[in-house]
């Protein structure tokens, strides 16, 4: 009786680790247009960003105007929702960006290169910090226009 309870106890054990852990397996990206690299090489010399933290890049159509789009730059939630929807991952200045299927594929380029992403839960965090808005347009313009590291 003692060796299944010890048993028990393993199995709930490792499976709740398991649970905790989540391995992905993202395809490498590049973006087509070296104005928005350009940008995105700016932010990343911030004191806002750590080498060893994911990101998220988000991508928002404007309603209004059919030539204008969003990027939001923010440190990733490891949640189950946020996890599902990321397809592809960025590398810009040794910055891990992770980058959902939401993206236009105008806007980037897909590399031959795979690679495996372990990322463990976390307690939820208030958001904020690290939270990046750049503007563009289909003709090349970028701005920043919100960010909130600074403050």
């Amino acid at each position: 009786m003692r060796k299944i309870i010890v048993f028990f106890i393993i199995v709930v054990i490792s499976n709740s680790c398991m649970s905790q852990n989540r391995t992905i397996n993202l395809q490498q990206i590049e973006f087509k247009d070296k104005m928005l690299e350009r940008i995105f090489t700016h932010v990343t010399k911030s004191d806002c960003f750590n080498k060893n933290d994911f990101y998220v890049v988000d991508f928002f159509k404007s309603g209004i105007s059919n030539n204008k789009y969003y990027l939001s730059i923010d440190r990733l939630m490891f949640d189950n929702n946020t996890l599902d929807s990321i397809a592809y991952y960025l590398v810009i200045n040794n910055i891990v960006f992770f980058v959902p299927e939401t993206i236009p594929d105008k806007f980037l380029n897909v590399l031959p290169l795979q690679k495996e992403f372990t990322c463990k839960q976390e307690e939820p965090y208030p958001s904020g910090d690290y939270n990046f808005l750049i503007y563009g347009t289909l003709n090349g313009y970028y701005k920043i226009i919100y960010n909130t590291c600074a403050e």
